[in-house]
């Protein structure tokens, strides 16, 4: 017997109790459904379009409206004051659906600052903060150009993000491919403080087993010539400290010449504090780099948020454990006194040039 030829089905030769009426008007869930695997003949999505109890899909892989995506963004963009804590959820739900509108939000900041730099908008906040929970690739490099702007605009757009979130926004979105953060690193434009997040992004990878200690450190290692930063510049004390987190055994005289010739601040990080790195040991330094990477990088999107004080009181607000809460406030406070003795030796070596 002859097989019968296979033919196409228009609309119109299909009843409408065969279902094909109750599927939605798009049919991008049937096709991202086949693609996906989850099922090998795209009919049979057909055939129980009209039964949801009979369907293989989820609920959250029905269609979603630019409605639905255009209400959860306005929020975003609303009041500064009010954590969006549903709409955070809702956004995860619509994982995919999202996604594309928040890298057009990264896209816009980097041609249009301008829009952006206000402290009433946390539109693009919340769009890196999600960006970065769902491990995105695409907005790895958006995130770099949205923090190597003039250093007056970054302060601008993103003030503490910098160096409480950028670490972990340049991990997240890497996908184990670091040499576009290694170039930050190396950018001499860039912030100081992007610079050293673009380092605790290398260390996250190091603790994560994206790559070895001893890379990073020969990394590091070739940056104390003097020429990497503008004399007075914290970028080496800041490298310092980076270094110490890994065991700095191997830079050891390295780091103590940089000492010698005044390229790094000790009020900032003394020969002590290297030398009680050392005497940690590898395993103890990597436990506790461990640990802070722990810390730094969250499970739960909404811990992303926690520490903005504009949140703190409300009773949405994004939950911190306590001793989460107690260190963060605690690293914050001990960051923003070096930071301005860093600032300060700055300005004297400035004003004696």
């Amino acid at each position: 017997m002859s097989k019968p030829k296979a033919t196409s089905l228009s609309r119109a030769d299909v009843s409408p109790g065969f279902g094909l009426g109750s599927i939605p008007k798009s049919l991008r869930r049937i096709f991202k459904a086949h693609r996906s695997g989850l099922v090998r003949n795209p009919v049979l999505l057909v055939l129980t379009a009209h039964d949801p109890a009979k369907s293989i899909l989820r609920p959250e892989e029905n269609d979603v409206s630019a409605e639905q995506i255009d209400r959860i963004i306005q929020a975003f963009d609303s009041s500064p004051k009010t954590y969006r804590r549903a709409e955070m959820e809702e956004a995860v739900r619509l994982r995919d659906d999202i996604i594309p509108r928040l890298l057009e939000i990264l896209e816009e900041l980097a041609v249009s600052p301008e829009k952006y730099v206000d402290g009433n908008r946390l539109l693009h906040t919340y769009a890196v903060t999600l960006l970065s929970h769902f491990r995105e690739p695409r907005a790895h490099l958006s995130i770099i150009r949205a923090f190597t702007l003039d250093h007056e605009t970054v302060d601008g757009l993103w003030g503490d993000v910098t160096t409480e979130t950028l670490p972990v926004l340049l991990y997240q979105t890497c996908d184990g491919k670091l040499d576009a953060i290694k170039d930050l690193v190396l950018n001499k434009n860039a912030d100081e403080y992007v610079r050293s997040a673009a380092m605790h992004a290398l260390n996250f990878a190091v603790v994560r087993g994206d790559i070895q200690r001893e890379e990073v450190l020969a990394f590091y290692g070739a940056l104390f010539t003097g020429t990497e930063a503008e004399r007075g510049s914290g970028f080496w004390s800041m490298l310092t400290s980076r270094a110490s987190d890994l065991w700095p055994e191997e830079l050891a005289s390295t780091i103590k010449k940089a000492y010698d010739d005044g390229l790094i601040f000790s009020g900032f990080i003394g020969w002590d504090d290297v030398q009680r790195a050392l005497d940690r040991g590898k395993d103890g330094c990597l436990r506790r780099a461990r640990a802070r990477a722990d810390d730094s990088i969250p499970q739960d999107v909404h811990r992303y948020l926690s520490w903005f004080s504009c949140f703190r009181s409300q009773e949405n607000r994004p939950a911190a454990s306590d001793d989460q809460q107690r260190r963060s406030d605690r690293d914050r406070e001990r960051a923003k006194k070096k930071a301005k003795k860093l600032a300060e030796k700055s300005r004297k070596r400035n004003r004696g040039r």
